[in-house]
């Protein structure tokens, strides 16, 4: 895949370009620019999502944090998650992107690096993928990568957070929450074919 990388000429990005690290805490000024990327809305907040962020990390029994960089000069271009969640069905996978290193394929290469360690370091045959109604890429990013629709669901992590508060939501309100669900079955299809007749979008 040919993009524009670092302002010079165009070159193929691979699966070998990429390096997927535990997160540290050198990358948290990166994870909250995803952050902030993803919830525009906190910009306009007093939300201290710096220390926030820092919380999450450090607290977090359920999900691990992995940084996405780009060889040689690993430069952070994004993070992803493996979630553990009790509740689940199957450990969950998330993603995010800079908006600077979106539209060139690293989401695709990332995914597939990240699954082959899923696969064969943690013995993960599936995953679930909970995607926002209006995020087009990223459905046709993990479709293309066979992922199989399993319908409309309230987020694991909404519905941990009210259990957790003891909060009762009207059924109304829970299901606009809800997002496409997805599930992804390991080794990932070589090589990747979206079936366009099953798609959810256009």
């Amino acid at each position: 895949m040919k993009v524009m990388l670092y302002g010079m000429s165009q070159r193929t990005i691979t699966k070998e370009d990429i390096a997927i690290l535990p997160f540290s805490e050198k990358d948290l000024d990166s994870y909250i620019q995803a952050e902030h990327e993803m919830f525009p809305a906190l910009d306009s907040t007093n939300t201290d999502i710096s220390g926030a962020t820092k919380q999450v990390f450090e607290q977090s029994e359920s999900t691990e944090y992995y940084s996405i960089f780009l060889r040689p000069d690993n430069t952070f271009c994004g993070k992803i998650e493996l979630q553990l969640n009790r509740h689940l069905s199957a450990p969950g996978i998330g993603i995010t992107i800079l908006k600077q290193f979106q539209n060139q394929g690293i989401a695709t290469l990332a995914i597939r690096k990240f699954c082959d360690y899923c696969l064969h370091d943690k013995g993960i045959h599936t995953l679930t993928v909970m995607i926002e109604k209006e995020n087009d890429p990223s459905i046709r990013v993990f479709e293309k990568l066979g992922a199989r629709y399993e319908g409309l669901k309230v987020p694991f992590s909404l519905e941990e957070h009210l259990r957790n508060m003891g909060v009762v939501l009207d059924p109304t309100i829970l299901d606009a929450a809800k997002v496409h669900c997805y599930s992804l079955e390991l080794p990932l299809l070589t090589p990747a074919v979206r079936d366009d007749s099953k798609s959810i979008v256009s």
